[in-house]
């Protein structure tokens, strides 16, 4: 089935929520959020969210309303490159438990309301890590390692020290990001270019 990268700036997402189909889009828990996570996607889902009551205030019959799915994908960060310091060690002062809280409450007062979607923490669905191994059971090495993502993130990681080669986590992180779709049966997936390479 065809996964679709899309803008969710406008009302035709919000029809085809309306005709059952379903929308995943994630976020990673970085502890401040920057403007760049604001317009590139939280906008969009308080924009969503507005177009969808929108036209469930409109629609005189039932519909098959899928509310969008939105997610703190804290396992996605715990391979992000910040998190690494010389030796291997997290040199971060703040843990991903408050960082998770954090996100969470930015994106409450940006204008997420729970009422309208749902919002949750990856890492509390044990069923992404069992879809995540099961799917990377079955995942050549060689894709993976051609992945473009893969590869800068590598580069990135060599440059400060702190692997001689990534972990298994960067190499991983397609693998986790289609768990994360697959699980929900997701038809509509925003994503950034740079992930645009991990639905093909």
């Amino acid at each position: 089935e065809e996964r679709r990268m899309l803008s969710v700036t406008s009302g035709k997402v919000a029809e085809r929520l309306l005709g059952g189909a379903r929308i995943y889009s994630g976020i990673q828990p970085t502890g401040n959020i920057h403007l760049g996570n604001y317009l590139g996607a939280i906008k969009n889902w308080v924009r969503l969210q507005a177009d969808l009551r929108e036209l469930k205030a409109k629609q005189t019959t039932q519909h098959k309303l899928q509310k969008p799915i939105f997610c703190i994908v804290d396992m996605h960060a715990m391979s992000s490159v910040q998190n690494f310091a010389q030796d291997g060690v997290v040199s971060k002062k703040i843990s991903l438990k408050q960082e998770v809280n954090d996100t969470a409450i930015a994106l409450l007062a940006c204008g997420i309301d729970p009422n309208d979607c749902i919002l949750y923490q990856q890492s509390r669905v044990q069923e992404h890590g069992m879809l995540y191994w099961t799917l990377g059971c079955h995942a050549p090495l060689s894709w993976l390692q051609h992945m473009t993502q893969y590869k800068e993130k590598a580069k990135q990681m060599s440059q400060s020290g702190v692997f001689d080669s990534p972990p298994f986590g960067v190499l991983a992180y397609p693998i986790l990001m289609a768990a994360d779709i697959l699980l929900f049966r997701s038809e509509l997936v925003p994503v950034g270019e740079d992930q645009q390479q991990h639905l093909f």
